[in-house]
């Protein structure tokens, strides 16, 4: 048994050297990211208790965002994997894009864990709350007596204040986190990731021509009309996803992990699962090559 994984034993997911069509590529695409997915959630779920008192430790901003994104992470490996599953490419994307941002903050983090990029990355967080703030101040200005909702959200909003140590007045209009989200992808990955890993993705989340173009209308000799039916995924969703998790997972473990041979093993792990994931997707691409 691996400390890491507690009682789970990892399903090796073989390659079949032929495929008929384009679900059995779909099939092998989600046992193997479930191969993945599955020890993200069960080490993001890691306590770690005090040696000597055996309490639970608890963690200071800089360490538990990084936590925080890791656990956020493995939900959206779920979330997509159920979407995927369920044959919703336009949904599937969605949640993809949510896993890349997810992706590149993590990886920022584990490379600059310091005080002042986190308190960059709360500052931003706390930009719309000071925007709603300062709506209801406006709005109750000339009132005798606030509204029930007016209070409770204005309670609300100062508790999350109160939870970042930041007052209302130290948020400026603008964060330098927002303005160099392009930046970050090219100090952790490279400038072209942005366009293929973080810029395709925004079609889905904002619902753009690219986006509307591709899943929600059908062209016709004169026009368009309404697309209804899902789409079924394509497994480079499923691939991206994987290797990006398999990256992830190292890195996050060598963070915070020490050193050992039950860690090696897991890494042993997660290399055989990205060199199964390569062989996937060569052999996906040839398919389609030859088609």
């Amino acid at each position: 048994m691996n400390k890491y994984l507690g009682d789970y034993i990892p399903v090796k997911t073989e390659i079949p050297n032929k495929f008929e069509d384009h679900n059995d590529f779909n099939h092998i695409g989600v046992e193997l990211f479930k191969e993945i997915a599955i020890p993200i959630r069960i080490i993001s779920s890691i306590k770690r208790a005090n040696t000597e008192t055996g309490a639970f430790v608890e963690y200071d901003k800089e360490i538990a965002v990084i936590i925080g994104s890791f656990v956020r992470y493995g939900k959206l490996t779920s979330s997509l994997l159920e979407q995927f599953t369920q044959a919703r490419t336009e949904n599937a994307l969605i949640f993809f894009r949510c896993l890349a941002e997810t992706f590149v903050n993590l990886k920022y983090f584990l490379k600059y864990t310091d005080d002042h990029t986190i308190k960059h990355f709360i500052k931003h967080s706390l930009q719309t709350e000071k925007e709603m703030l300062e709506i209801i101040k406006k709005n109750t200005s000339d009132k005798n007596r606030i509204s029930p909702i007016e209070a409770r959200m204005t309670k609300s909003i100062n508790r999350a204040f109160d939870d970042t140590d930041f007052n209302f007045d130290e948020l400026n209009n603008s964060t330098k986190w927002n303005k160099k989200v392009k930046g970050r992808i090219s100090d952790i990955l490279s400038p072209e990731a942005y366009s293929f890993i973080y810029g395709a993705g925004s079609h889905a989340i904002h619902g753009n021509w690219q986006d509307l173009f591709s899943f929600h209308l059908e062209k016709g000799e004169n026009g368009y009309f309404p697309k209804p039916e899902w789409t079924t995924p394509q497994i480079q969703i499923l691939t991206t996803a994987t290797l990006l998790s398999c990256d992830l997972l190292k890195e996050y473990c060598k963070t915070f992990f020490s050193g050992d041979e039950e860690r090696e093993e897991l890494f042993r792990i997660i290399d055989d699962i990205s060199k199964r994931c390569e062989i996937l997707t060569e052999l996906h691409e040839k398919h389609l090559s030859e088609k």
